[in-house]
């Protein structure tokens, strides 16, 4: 995957993670939530972490063939026009779980 993003996109514009945040890491499932650590969220946490630009907020996005089955409902919708743009599961809403990303996301700022 990262050799065929590099080829379309130009190399280091974007970075997979093959790895991912988990409980060891303080990240906890949430009631109904999705287990820790399967969501795009800490993978990205992790990829970003690479990269020495810093990540200011974070975004969900669907990325299905079918409808978006949770579109954002948070603040601020009217500004977000573009469809994709859903409500992060449970466990990723959390907001310590959120805290742990963005840390782990801008281990890389300098």
């Amino acid at each position: 995957m990262q050799t065929a993003l590099d080829k379309k996109y130009g190399q280091g514009k974007y970075h997979v993670a093959d790895t991912t945040l988990g409980e060891f890491d303080g990240l906890r499932k949430a009631e109904e939530g999705n287990p820790v650590g399967v969501c795009a969220g800490p993978k990205a946490a992790i990829a970003a972490s690479k990269i020495d630009s810093p990540i200011i907020s974070m975004s969900t996005q669907w990325r299905g063939k079918a409808g978006n089955p949770y579109p954002y409902s948070g603040d601020k919708t009217e500004l977000l026009d573009i469809g994709s743009e859903m409500d992060p599961c449970k466990t990723c809403a959390l907001e310590e779980n959120e805290s742990i990303y963005v840390n782990k996301a801008n281990e890389g700022v300098k």
